[in-house]
């Protein structure tokens, strides 16, 4: 029997709003699904259609792209926006690169942020995707198109700053945990939540991003609650591991804390639970030294 949290309002959730709605229009070789709003400023801007590389050479890349290129771009009619390319992470990265074989990838990540932002989560507004067959060959590739989070920074750079400036990071974190609690009481499942996937605005709000093969249940039990924590956590530890000339206070156990005291919103009992699964967890630190000390052997493998 799979326990689940009470489900109680977040601070972090808007009252909620119509879902978008979205057009599917095939072309040649292509099939778009484009907000139905916005369906002759996306088609005409070529966003979906021109190959990556191009699209980087004249806007140029946004951040490290992690699985996917990312570009950003400013849509005439509707502003600045961002354009990923799905790529496979891990082995696969090099043997299949940007092409997949069953499709529904993109439309699923278009569905779940569409939800999200109807249920007033902290998310990008879901603008369009595209799929395309790969010539003559089986399978095919694809993208999402998102809007742009205005001034916004990944949770590691806001982080940063304000441990360098000596500002106390307990509160930012804590609104980190009420967002991911929202999302999960929303029922979604994040499947890569890691610290550069949460950003933070100049205001200190708190968004997500990159809802790639995201779930979405009636509702999200404990296993699956704490599967995103642990994954949250295991990130943390690993750029507190490769950042060792970082500023004090930017990222420590204790710090996750103020992040776990945020998610259990002032449930001590359940505060202390996430922290024995998550930061006291033996078998956590175990797989985390094990993943470290891989990642080392084949760092020093490239390296030579």
């Amino acid at each position: 029997m799979t326990s689940r949290l009470p489900l109680t309002p977040s601070a972090t959730s808007a009252p909620p709003a119509a879902e978008a709605q979205f057009e599917t229009i095939r072309r040649e070789e292509f099939v778009f699904t484009v907000r139905t709003d916005h369906v002759e400023e996306i088609l005409a801007s070529a966003v979906l259609t021109e190959p990556m590389e191009d699209l980087i050479s004249r806007h140029g890349r946004a951040g490290d792209g992690g699985r996917g290129a990312v570009c950003r771009v400013v849509l005439p009619g509707i502003g600045p926006a961002y354009v990923r390319d799905y790529r496979h992470g891990g082995l696969l990265r090099g043997f299949l690169g940007r092409r997949f074989f069953i499709p529904g990838r993109e439309t699923r990540e278009l569905r779940v942020l569409s939800a999200a932002r109807a249920a007033g989560l902290p998310v990008p507004e879901p603008l369009a995707s595209a799929r395309k067959r790969c010539g003559r060959f089986v399978g095919y590739r694809a993208r999402i198109v998102t809007s742009e989070i205005p001034r916004a920074a990944s949770l590691v750079t806001a982080l940063w700053e304000k441990a360098t400036r000596g500002i106390d990071t307990a509160p930012l974190l804590s609104s980190v945990g009420k967002a991911v609690r929202a999302m999960h009481d929303a029922g979604i499942f994040h499947h890569d939540l890691n610290m550069h996937n949460i950003l933070s605005d100049e205001n200190d709000e708190i968004f997500i991003i990159d809802f790639d093969r995201a779930r979405m249940r009636k509702a999200l039990g404990m296993g699956g609650r704490l599967t995103n924590l642990r994954r949250l956590l295991r990130s943390a530890r690993k750029l507190a591991r490769l950042h060792r000339d970082a500023p004090s206070g930017w990222f420590t156990d204790d710090r996750f804390r103020e992040l776990l005291r945020g998610y259990a919103d002032g449930d001590e009992k359940l505060s202390e639970k996430l922290v024995s699964k998550t930061i006291d967890s033996f078998p956590l630190r175990l797989r985390s030294r094990i993943g470290w000390g891989l990642d080392d052997l084949l760092y020093r493998k490239r390296k030579k």
